[in-house]
């Protein structure tokens, strides 16, 4: 009896960590934004007491100068906060400090990536049993793009800014282009493709873009618009169900009218049964 053996099989060294190393990361985040709320407070009370001051000395004249009616102030807030250092400061050596934080936060999200959300995917590709093209195409799709899908939500209901479709168009492409030629580049082996995964892949792509690009005429995405295109990828999860069915469908229908060529009556009949048929033709 053959024992299934899961298609994600990886071997992961367990990381050394010490505790020290964790207390200091930790200090410092909390110093990090402690220290940004002082300087924000102080700048905030620098900057109340320095009004008060010019509307007692100076009184304020009204202006009439012409403007645009693209440069009236709107409601859209910040796209980035307000930085928790001056100028001075950074150029000072505080800039120091928005590199250690960087830093942190990859290594922060490679651990969390390595150790957690990929053995996950492991155990439930395992349990499902389901092969690793279907996997990647769902489960490590699903988890590579909650960034862009954050950064969307962000984008739309906080920072009122149109970089969400940037964001999701530019990483399809980032993830088509640049992820599949560095794979192929830096693979140890031979990388053995079939079509059926692109072609399946292309083609619920194709179409999904001719629809957002169809919803996209008037500028404007209706709640009927996006409950189309949501119901579009719970129709992809479904139809990557009943892959493996769809796929030997499609092959044999277009092997259908396959001709295949013979060289000579050897690779018609094996040899035991040819040795036989020359006997009786001596005979």
């Amino acid at each position: 009896m053959v024992k299934w053996k899961p298609t994600f099989k990886r071997f992961y060294r367990q990381r050394w960590r010490n505790p020290l190393l964790v207390f200091l990361s930790t200090l410092f985040v909390i110093g990090y934004f402690s220290m940004g709320q002082i300087t924000a407070l102080g700048t905030f009370f620098t900057k109340v007491l320095t009004e008060s001051d010019h509307n007692k000395t100076s009184p304020q004249i009204p202006s009439f100068t012409r403007h645009l009616m693209s440069d009236a102030p709107t409601n859209k807030t910040a796209q980035f906060p307000e930085d928790l250092f001056t100028l001075e400061e950074r150029r000072h050596g505080a800039v120091l400090f928005h590199v250690i934080g960087l830093t942190y936060m990859f290594v922060a999200l490679a651990i969390v990536c390595d150790e957690f959300f990929v053995p996950s995917l492991d155990v439930i590709t395992e349990k499902a049993a389901i092969s690793e093209d279907v996997a990647g195409a769902t489960f490590m799709a699903a988890g590579g793009s909650a960034p862009e899908l954050f950064t969307s939500i962000i984008g739309v209901f906080i920072s009122y800014d149109d970089v969400g479709i940037g964001t999701i168009v530019g990483s399809a492409v980032f993830n088509i282009l640049f992820v599949i030629s560095m794979c192929a580049i830096f693979s140890k082996t031979v990388l053995e493709l079939t079509w059926w995964p692109l072609f399946r892949d292309v083609t619920f792509y194709s179409i999904i873009l001719i629809l957002l690009m169809t919803f996209f005429q008037d500028s404007v995405i209706y709640w009927w618009e996006a409950l189309v295109l949501l119901c579009c990828y719970f129709c992809y999860v479904t139809f990557m169900k009943f892959n493996e069915h769809c796929e030997k469908f499609i092959k044999k229908m277009l092997n259908r009218n396959k001709v295949t060529r013979v060289g000579s009556s050897d690779k018609l009949m094996p040899h035991n049964k040819q040795y036989k048929f020359n006997n009786m033709l001596r005979t």
